[in-house]
């Protein structure tokens, strides 16, 4: 259960880096438009 839980949390911390990058390269791209 708390192995399940770590996994969990590791995936969701990925997924929110890889969600803020491609925000900030949203955000780059349109500071440039």
């Amino acid at each position: 259960m708390r192995a399940q839980l770590l996994s969990f949390h590791t995936n969701n911390y990925t997924f929110s880096a890889r969600a803020r990058k491609l925000i900030q390269r949203c955000v780059n791209v349109f500071n440039l438009a």
